[in-house]
């Protein structure tokens, strides 16, 4: 699985934003963050929000208080899915499917942190899923194709073939 201090350097290079020092905490592995002040951020979901907030793109934290509620939320439920086990991921998976049976992306009709967050720790997962497995997630494979395609996100990540069709019966 993708280093959370990779995903934030993934996600540096994705918003052009200033490319602060990163570090991974020796103790809980954690990212720290080394902003300009001489202070730091630590944590991936409050390093992740700091450098979209530094990068000036803003809507990819929501474009309201409801939607940055939402992709706050999200963004940490990312975090959570690394630290369960497989019938939690399986759960998550299902929830997942549920709540995108009728959105685009996490927040609606656009992109936002909480896309790219879930995108870099589901890639793993999704890759390791086979054909029939997928098919119960028809949302999340979905979701995921749709995200995967847009290739600032994925960088340097294999893309996955979803399949949209049955091929058996």
């Amino acid at each position: 699985m993708e280093s959370r201090v990779e995903e934030l350097r993934s996600l540096q290079r994705l918003v052009g934003g200033p490319a602060a020092p990163l570090e991974r905490q020796a103790e809980r592995g954690v990212p720290v963050l080394h902003v300009g002040d001489g202070s730091s951020v630590v944590g991936l979901v409050s390093s992740a929000c700091h450098v979209v907030r530094a990068s000036g793109q803003l809507q990819l934290l929501g474009l309201d208080a409801g939607d940055r509620a939402v992709v706050q939320q999200w963004a940490e439920y990312a975090v959570a899915l690394e630290q369960g086990n497989k019938d939690s991921l399986k759960t998550a998976l299902r929830e997942l499917n549920d709540y995108l049976a009728d959105r685009v992306f996490i927040v609606g009709n656009y992109l936002t942190l909480a896309d790219i967050l879930l995108y870099h720790r589901l890639h793993p997962v999704l890759a390791a899923l086979g054909v029939q497995e997928r098919e119960q997630h028809v949302n999340v494979c979905r979701w995921f194709d749709n995200v995967q395609r847009w290739p600032r996100v994925r960088q340097h990540l294999p893309m996955l073939v979803i399949l949209r069709n049955k091929i058996y019966s």
